[in-house]
């Protein structure tokens, strides 16, 4: 709940500046090129890293509450314990490349605005829009990172009954 209100809060213009609010928003008609998603994706990558150590902790002392039920959970958080490095590492290596994602929609995104004006078209703001898309994505990732540590609570809800 803590990083899903973390990401929401960051997504508010009215919120407390601190180092995870989300970049000013540019005028979409002064975008030169894709190099204006660089805030945006730093602005990611910090979520990334906020997501990295809060899930990392709660999963370790998730690990700890389940060893202590039976000698069965111990088993299954040793097991985890095991596993998790490899798993986190190559969990890593994937989300290392959603910002360099974001950056090629943010181009593409970016193309589609500058066609339609020159079609003389009124094109919605796609600055707007990809704020929207990015906080979709930190959401969608925060919850696939936790799904490891809902595995195990899900056990120690079994356990208990």
């Amino acid at each position: 709940a803590a990083l899903v209100g973390s990401v929401t809060a960051s997504f508010k213009s009215d919120s407390e500046p601190s180092r995870l609010n989300l970049p000013e928003r540019c005028d979409p008609d002064s975008v030169a090129d894709a190099s204006a998603c660089a805030p945006y994706q730093k602005f990611y990558i910090a979520h990334q890293r906020q997501f990295d150590l809060s899930i990392q902790a709660l999963r370790v002392q998730v690990r700890k509450g389940a060893a202590g039920l039976s000698p069965e959970m111990a088993q299954l958080a040793e097991l985890d314990a095991m596993l998790a490095p490899a798993v986190t590492s190559h969990a890593r290596k994937c989300y290392a490349a959603i910002p360099t994602l974001l950056h090629q929609h943010f181009a593409h995104l970016h193309r589609d605005y500058q066609a339609a004006r020159q079609a003389q078209q009124t094109p919605a703001d796609f600055v707007e829009l990809f704020c929207q898309q990015i906080r979709t994505v930190l959401l969608a990732e925060v919850e696939y990172r936790l799904l490891p540590v809902l595995g195990l609570i899900e056990a120690i809800n079994q356990k208990k009954q």
